[in-house]
């Protein structure tokens, strides 16, 4: 039961260009000291694949491409605003 957020969690579904790939969410990143630490490629594969799978099917549903480009325009604002931060 719980939100999908936290079953993928540090990743998130990222879509750019019509491309559907995954990146560690940059909202994780001031919570968890492992968003911050590693990459992608240095997570469990089998999550990592399961991520992706459920991330395509997810883009198969009715709303599903738009959901997935609104958390794509979310994580795209908060880098802005993060990158803001740090030139202050």
């Amino acid at each position: 039961l719980r939100p999908l957020a936290c079953r993928i969690f540090p990743l998130m579904p990222y879509l750019k260009n019509g491309k559907l790939t995954l990146k560690m969410n940059p909202m994780a990143k001031p919570l968890c000291p492992l968003a911050r630490s590693i990459e992608i490629a240095d997570l469990e594969p089998n999550f990592v694949k399961s991520v992706k799978k459920a991330m395509n099917r997810i883009m198969k549903l009715k709303d599903g491409k738009d959901y997935i480009l609104m958390l794509t325009e979310i994580a795209d604002d908060f880098e802005k605003v993060q990158n803001q931060f740090k030139q202050i």
